[in-house]
């Protein structure tokens, strides 16, 4: 048998439509569990057995306790990142930022010995892990010594649902950016002060959370022309992804942010960029960008949109290979 076992207690929230449920894990539990059970239907179960056996094939993810019951059997769909200052330390820490993030090293043992590893990431991350950056370096060596099968993946995304949002055709007279700020993980304090301290209060909003009903979502994409998302302790936030589906430019932290060749759309905590930060928020904050502006998004939208490997059939095709490999 397959059992598969996310944090959702069933695979068919995210099919419903209810905004509570148009979250990652219920997005993930969804694709994944439905595209498993379309191959395999007869031996597919949703949720793990009192007991596994030898045959049995296992999808979960870290810190699941039952990941070493039968690791050689065991792929992990999971998210990372893999920068060396995070897993070890909880921390982001460069440029003297000594700040929280999410922190997994203690959860290394439950990767010892297992079978295959799937892992959702950003595509600076992918960029890093193939060219052995010294960021990511030592995180890969060490899923490469304890894990047979490493795949990572850009984060896939439901561009039929989200991007059914999307008007090519919108336009705007005026830029506006809404700022996503709600540290310490989410944090934005650094943008927040440097906004305020440059730029008339009708360029932006500050908010804490966003409303993802229908509603909500397009009230957002009527008032805005950016998103920014800064936070030093993402791996690729969930909803910025479904924003850039729905037409909405990401203002994003370098770490993890490539914007399709406008750098003007990303943010350095770099102390000796912090210049380079306020011209291009002047950029692309001024009535004089609105044209441009117009280009510039639907650029970004598109290329996000047209890209397959963002596709959730592209990834979960690359877990179907894992579990046809074990049967």
């Amino acid at each position: 048998m397959i059992y598969i076992s996310f944090p959702p207690p069933n695979p068919t929230g995210y099919a419903s439509g209810i905004p509570l449920y148009r979250t990652s894990w219920w997005q993930i539990t969804y694709f994944v569990y439905n595209a498993v059970f379309s191959k395999f239907p007869n031996i597919t179960r949703y949720c793990p057995p009192t007991r596994f056996t030898d045959s049995d094939i296992f999808i979960s993810n870290v810190p699941n306790p039952r990941l070493q019951e039968i690791p050689h059997r065991t792929i992990i769909v999971d998210n990372d990142n893999f920068e060396v200052g995070k897993w070890k330390l909880g921390k982001f820490t460069k440029y003297g930022i000594n700040s929280e993030t999410p922190y997994s090293y203690p959860y290394n043992h439950l990767l010892k010995g297992l079978y295959g590893a799937l892992i959702k990431t950003n595509d600076v991350a992918i960029r890093k892990w193939n060219t052995d950056n010294e960021d990511v370096l030592e995180k890969k060596q060490f899923f490469l010594d304890n894990i047979k099968n490493v795949q990572i993946s850009p984060h896939p995304i439901d561009k039929n649902y989200f991007g059914s949002f999307y008007n090519r055709d919108l336009r705007f007279t005026k830029p506006k950016m809404l700022v996503y700020n709600a540290p310490p993980l989410k944090n934005a304090t650094q943008l927040v002060e440097m906004l305020n301290a440059n730029f008339d209060s009708s360029r932006y909003d500050v908010v804490d959370c966003v409303h993802k009903s229908d509603s909500g979502v397009r009230d957002v994409l009527s008032k805005y022309t950016y998103l920014a998302h800064i936070s030093y302790s993402e791996g690729f936030p969930y909803f910025a992804n479904e924003f850039l589906c729905q037409g909405l430019p990401l203002y994003g932290h370098e770490e993890w942010w490539e914007p399709y060749g406008h750098d003007i759309l990303k943010w350095t905590y770099d102390p000796a960029r912090q210049e380079d930060n306020l011209r291009n928020l002047k950029v692309l904050l001024s009535d004089d960008f609105i044209e441009e502006y117009h280009d510039l998004r639907r650029n970004v939208i598109q290329s996000h949109l047209d890209r397959t490997d963002n596709n959730w059939d592209t990834f979960t095709n690359k877990l179907i290979s894992m579990i046809q490999e074990l049967l």
